[in-house]
């Protein structure tokens, strides 16, 4: 069995100790974006989602762990951070999670179309 497959069938994703105090310091510090689309969409779910949820070495700024979705909400920076940002994404995939990527301008300047976009890929994920 591939270091893959046997990540795949994990029943609980890894978490980093070292770096919960900084996931909180996000969690209390978030972005314009993120603070949005907590309290206008992400907080009404009817899933648990949770913030800047550790997993791996990483902090994602949000995690749905009925449907193994990540939400990364990015800024700006994140335009120099492709390689980085592809390299983080194929590790999370390797733990059969879905990321989605959001920009903060789509949150911010197009909430509504955002959280359609999110509706129907949490419509699919649901019929998995």
């Amino acid at each position: 069995m591939t270091k893959e497959n046997l990540l795949k069938g994990r029943r609980f994703l890894p978490y980093n100790t070292n770096i919960k105090d900084k996931a909180r310091f996000l969690r209390n510090n978030s972005t314009e974006a993120e603070r949005k689309i907590w309290k206008e969409y992400l907080s009404k779910l009817s899933f648990t989602v949770n913030r800047q949820k550790t997993i791996d070495r990483f902090i994602v700024d949000f995690y749905i762990a009925k449907l193994k979705l990540v939400i990364e909400v990015d800024g700006k920076i994140h335009d120099n951070l492709k390689e980085y940002d592809k390299e983080r994404e194929d590790i999370l995939k390797s733990y059969d999670l879905k990321v989605l990527r959001i920009t903060n301008r789509s949150i911010l300047n197009n909430p509504q179309k955002t959280y359609k976009k999110i509706d129907e890929i949490i419509f699919k994920l649901k019929m998995i």
